[in-house]
């Protein structure tokens, strides 16, 4: 589960919500690599604006993202940054 996310004086955080585990410093090297290779896919990034309800079916069962569907929805619309195929609300 995904909750907020945001840049800051550090770089960027994304808060979660694994059930087994949070993240930890020893997975930062393989979720680096993960990063560059996204990166030398070399996908169009943009802003896309969704209805509320397909904003919700992207956001699935994951109930963060559901109450940011909720708390981001304007006239109806919910900004969404998209690299590739995938949508991450903005």
């Amino acid at each position: 589960h995904f909750g907020e996310s945001d840049a800051d004086e550090d770089g960027f955080f994304v808060d979660t919500d694994k059930p087994d585990t949070q993240i930890s410093v020893d997975q930062l090297a393989e979720l680096e690599q993960s990063m560059h290779n996204i990166i030398k896919q070399d996908l169009s990034t943009k802003v896309v604006f969704l209805s509320a309800d397909e904003a919700a079916q992207v956001a699935g069962d994951d109930p963060y993202q559901q109450e940011l569907v909720k708390e981001n929805e304007v006239d109806g619309k919910v900004k969404f940054f998209q690299i590739g195929d995938f949508k991450s609300i903005a």
